[in-house]
Order: structure tokens, then C-alpha cells, then sequence
């Protein structure tokens, strides 16, 4: 690993084993690259050396970090200056870079999506079976705090059986600074690109997911106001109600969810506060209580999950297969509302 790092200031780790500092090299530049270059100072384990994007955002971002940029991501994977590569591309590049990286034999961290379609999630869970280093899928409601509170009480039973659940996320239109992501042959929509983060949820705290049934509106000629409601069923028979929307105000973002059982409701408003309430069957009116897990950034938790996998030498927080098992749901959703049919999952 690396042989030189300046100690951090403020709110940022400090480092002082020099060799034992993780080199990073970012494939993109575009607005997740600010969770990711946080997350990377605050780890105290890793320094950002190369970024590569196509565009000025490149220079940009590099300045900012103390990199340097690269002519092409061929040259910062095979870098040997780099251990780690993180890719924050849109999703339609994410396959050809994974197949990079694994010839490379580099850790890798790569945003969700995955890949774009269920041919490139074949391939890519195939070339990565058995992969020694580090690959993760950056699926970052595995360390989202309420998420994560919730998934606990519902493995441990604290709400009994399950019923039925309303997940909801929404965010402004894609932008100008944003724009591939209105390209649905790029992005996947508003399913692929933002629902896949409740639809993976489910299936990984309430699930497996079994069943699924989508309808999309259309969106204009941009990718805007692009707008899904799924219903789906899991394995123990509970009732999972999505709503996921590119509908909103520009900027805007908001999530939560409903999730009811048999001794309980579970129910969360990001646009309220990023505060989980229980109310419980037993006591119903005077047995509320709310709590308020949200201290710690998830997109922080997963990156420093990743890199001190990476320093520890242990198996990757989310695997490559547990991301594409996400990806191949979203696309069912995706081939539902296509289809106007149900989708057996």
C-alpha cells in the first residue's frame, strides 16, 4: 500500500502507520463522488491519489482531494500507485470497469447499480466468483442506521408477522449536471437508479421477495418526471407497496416507510425527521417510542466498511452477487411494468 499520507484535520481520521495507507482511484466525478471523498478522509485509512472522468469534473474533484487526474480509468486501474478502486461512473459504464478491475486484480468498490442490464449481471457474477481481493456492491441501505434498526427488530421479532409495508423514496428530475441519468438506456429510471435501493432493502430485511407487479408513467423526452408503484409479495406472504419518484422539486430528496405486523407498527418520514417511531400493539396508547439512530453517514459507514476489509483482509461487506440479486429485481420491476403483467421473482 501506500508509502506517504498527510495527517487529516478536523472531522477526519488521522493516520500514522504510513505504509499501511490504502491508495484510492476514482472512476467518476459527478455528485455521489462528494459522499465518496468524505467518506474516504474521514476513514483515516486510504488517500485519494488518481481520478479519472471524462469531462472537467475530473480536475475539479482532484483539486479538491489532492489527486491527481489520469488520461483514461484503463490507466488509473492499472496504475500501480492504486489498491482500491472506486466506481462512481454512470451505470452503463460500471460493467466494462468491473471487467477491468478484476483483470487488474484490484479491490473494488463500485456504486449501485451494479450493472445496467441482466446479461452484464451474468457475466459480471460469473468473472467475479472467487475473486480474491475486496469486491463490493456499494449498496448503502446495508448501513443506512434507521434501515438497519429496523431489519434488526423485524429478525428478532419485535413486531411479530408481518403484514403489510408501504416503502417510498423521492428525489427532484434529473438535471443538466445529471443528465445520463434521464437516459433510460443508461440509467435504468427511476426503478433501477433509486428504487433499487427500498427494493433491495426488502428483500434483504423482510424477504425474499417472490412476486412483483410495476406500473411506470412515462416520463418526457429528458427522463423527467418519471414516476413507479410497485406491489410485490415475499416468501412469508407479507405485502410490500413501492413508490419511487423523479417527480418532485429540483433538489429535492425524502424517504420512509410503513411496516406493519402483528405486533406492531415500524414507520419512518425523512421529510419529518430521520426518526424511526414503534408504536406497539400492547399498550397502543401510551406505548409509543421513538428513536433517533441517523448520528453516523451511512455512505461513511460503507466506505469505511470497505476499506478496513481491505486493510483486515476480510471478505467484503456486500458482495458482488448480493448487489446483482438487486439489480435482477429492479429489472423484473422494470420488465413488469413493460409487460403490464406480473413478474415471478
Amino acid at each position: 500500500m501506500g508509502s506517504s499520507f498527510a495527517c487529516a484535520t478536523g472531522d477526519e481520521a488521522q493516520v500514522t502507520e504510513e505504509d499501511d495507507v490504502i491508495r484510492v482511484g476514482l472512476i467518476g466525478a459527478g455528485g455521489i463522488s462528494a459522499e465518496h471523498v468524505n467518506g474516504i478522509k474521514k476513514s483515516g485509512l486510504a488517500e485519494i491519489k488518481m481520478v479519472y472522468a471524462p469531462d472537467e469534473t475530473a480536475k475539479k474533484l482532484a483539486e479538491k482531494c489532492g489527486a491527481t487526474t489520469v488520461a483514461s480509468a484503463e490507466a488509473l486501474i492499472q496504475s500501480p500507485d492504486i489498491d482500491a478502486v472506486f466506481i462512481l461512473s454512470p451505470t452503463n459504464s460500471h460493467a466494462d470497469y468491473l471487467r477491468q478491475v478484476h483483470a487488474a486484480g484490484k479491490h473494488v468498490l463500485c456504486e449501485k447499480p451494479l450493472v445496467r442490464t441482466a446479461a452484464e449481471a451474468d457475466e459480471i457474477e460469473k468473472l467475479f466468483e472467487g475473486y480474491a481481493p475486496v469486491a463490493m456492491a456499494g449498496m448503502v441501505m446495508h448501513f443506512w442506521p434507521e434501515y438497519l434498526q429496523v431489519r434488526d427488530m423485524i429478525k428478532k421479532g419485535d413486531i411479530g408477522r408481518l403484514g403489510t409495508v408501504r416503502m417510498y423514496r423521492g428525489a427532484g428530475c434529473p438535471t443538466e449536471n445529471d443528465k445520463w441519468r434521464g437516459d433510460f438506456k443508461a440509467s435504468g429510471g427511476v426503478i433501477l437508479d433509486m428504487g433499487i435501493h427500498d427494493i433491495d432493502f426488502v428483500d434483504w430485511a423482510l424477504g425474499p421477495l417472490t412476486r412483483i407487479f410495476t406500473m411506470r408513467s412515462k416520463p418526457n423526452e429528458k427522463g423527467q418526471h418519471d414516476y413507479a408503484l410497485m406491489v410485490a409479495r415475499t416468501a412469508d406472504g407479507a405485502i410490500v407497496h413501492f413508490e419511487e419518484s423523479w417527480n418532485e422539486a429540483p433538489h429535492a430528496f425524502y424517504y420512509g416507510f410503513e411496516i406493519t405486523g402483528s405486533g406492531g407498527l415500524l414507520e419512518l418520514d425523512s421529510r419529518i425527521e430521520a426518526q424511526l417511531t414503534v408504536r406497539p400493539v400492547e399498550n397502543a396508547g401510551t406505548g409509543m417510542k421513538t428513536t433517533n439512530p441517523a448520528a453516523v453517514s451511512p455512505h461513511d459507514a460503507m466506505i469505511s466498511a470497505f476499506l478496513g476489509a481491505v486493510a483486515e483482509g476480510k471478505k467484503s461487506p456486500v458482495t458482488i452477487a448480493e448487489g446483482l440479486r438487486a439489480v435482477r429485481l429492479a429489472l423484473a420491476a422494470i420488465e413488469s411494468a413493460e409487460k403490464n403483467a406480473p413478474i415471478e421473482l
